[in-house]
């Protein structure tokens, strides 16, 4: 009965969490004590954050960190991707529930292995980042409504149902993912084996582009380094996937090409110029 009643107990904890809903509280801006940096969440319906840490440096964004938390029924994950770390690859937390802060854990992370978001109040909170041997704490306080990176005012021209199929922050950016292509160790002059890898390229990119996860795609011009072309990804969650979307061309895997993967934070309306294209060009490339 004792066992019961203390499950009972667990669950109306966990209860009680999900109703305060960090996917409400959390959506804004917050400045990070003791530095420049700011953390910002954007929600994207009820069951999806989106989140990046930059600071301004003389005008300019410099991102550290992009985040997005996710509930999927009573599970909720926090992915956290730091640029100088892991090879920018995301590390995932899954979220334990607490009756007075939102905790997510990786125990197989180094560090850290639990990252706390403790409400204080409606506009501060504290963070733990915990790890086996050290911790870090620290506050942030919530800015007003109106701040933004170019510290200027809201957009009378503002259209939320494009914002949010575009998948745009409250600033109109998102996370794309840019490819480098160069010149790979595979030198062949079998003009039959080149002839049958670059129509394997050309079919890749038209099929990335109808599953709308390629929106850039083009040569560069004659140069002095090894650069060859460039793709620019969309709606895809990570490099691995990138990874994966470029196994399927055979320059690049028979290492006619190479391929260097970078995030990229723009604008996120750059896809719309896609439907424009369809309209201007006479002979199909």
């Amino acid at each position: 009965m004792k066992k019961a009643l203390l499950l009972l107990l667990l669950m109306h904890s966990s209860a009680n969490l999900l109703s305060q809903n960090i996917f409400e509280f959390l959506d804004g801006n917050w400045q990070i004590e003791g530095t420049g940096n700011i953390e910002h969440w954007n929600a994207m319906g009820t069951d999806k954050l989106q989140g990046l840490t930059y600071s301004l440096d003389n005008g300019l964004v410099n991102v550290s960190e992009y985040l997005k938390i996710e509930r999927k029924g009573k599970k909720a994950i926090l992915t956290a991707t730091v640029l100088n770390q892991n090879q920018h690859q995301d590390v995932q937390f899954k979220m334990i529930y607490n009756d007075s802060a939102w905790i997510f854990q990786n125990k197989k992370h180094d560090f850290p292995q639990q990252v706390i978001y403790k409400k204080i109040d409606q506009n501060n909170i504290r963070i733990h980042l915990l790890g086996k041997a050290s911790s870090i704490s620290y506050e942030m306080r919530r800015l007003p409504e109106m701040h933004h990176m170019n510290n200027g005012g809201a957009n009378p021209s503002y259209d939320e149902n494009l914002a949010n199929e575009l998948g745009a922050d409250d600033y109109g950016m998102k996370k794309f993912y840019f490819v480098l292509l160069e010149s790979g160790p595979n030198t062949t002059t079998n003009k039959d084996s080149i002839s049958e890898y670059f129509a394997g390229h050309m079919a890749n990119i038209e099929k990335l582009v109808e599953e709308k996860k390629m929106i850039v795609a083009g040569p560069f011009g004659k140069n002095d380094h090894s650069f060859r072309g460039l793709f620019i990804f969309n709606n895809v969650e990570n490099i691995k996937e990138v990874e994966e979307l470029l196994k399927g061309d055979p320059a690049i895997k028979n290492k006619v090409l190479s391929a260097k993967i970078v995030e990229w934070y723009g604008s996120a309306a750059l896809p719309l110029y896609l439907k424009y294209n369809d309209l201007i060009w006479k002979v199909k490339p």
